[in-house]
């Protein structure tokens, strides 16, 4: 798992310059699904997630299509990933979700916002994930948060 992610990663980050259909695959075999889903899972490695963080984090740096802005926004995955991810008390994993959610962040305007918002719970998962994270036991990933 943790080579494979890191492949998609570069070649996404490929693609993203030179083909743009490699971003198209991705979304049709709804590998962000699957990454979340994993990175949500209590039986995958802590080496895994961090792995699949990267992944993510890679994505959101390199994504320079609105479209692929887009799509990392929409159908819930960071709402799913901010409400029901298991990271335990793993500081190098608790770093990277800050750092992944820090540059999700960073990046979001009046616009792309509204693609993190709970509307059906009136809540906004991103900012209540980095919000726990500032309690977090590890003074760099709380100071990151």
């Amino acid at each position: 798992l943790v080579e494979h992610s890191r492949r998609v990663a570069e070649a996404l980050a490929w693609g993203e310059c030179y083909e743009p259909g490699f971003f198209g695959l991705f979304c049709e075999r709804r590998l962000l699904a699957g990454f979340v889903s994993a990175l949500c899972s209590a039986i995958v490695p802590a080496a895994a997630k961090v792995q699949l963080l990267q992944t993510l984090s890679m994505m959101v740096q390199n994504a320079r299509h609105e479209t692929s802005w887009y799509y990392i926004l929409s159908g819930g995955h960071l709402s799913t990933l901010c409400s029901k991810g298991d990271f335990g008390t793993d500081d190098e994993l608790s770093a990277w979700l800050v750092a992944f959610l820090k540059s999700v962040a960073l990046r979001l305007d009046d616009e792309t916002v509204r693609l993190c918002l709970d509307r059906g719970h009136g809540s906004f998962p991103l900012f209540e994930c980095l919000a726990r994270q500032a309690d977090h036991s590890d003074r760099m990933v709380s100071t990151s948060a």
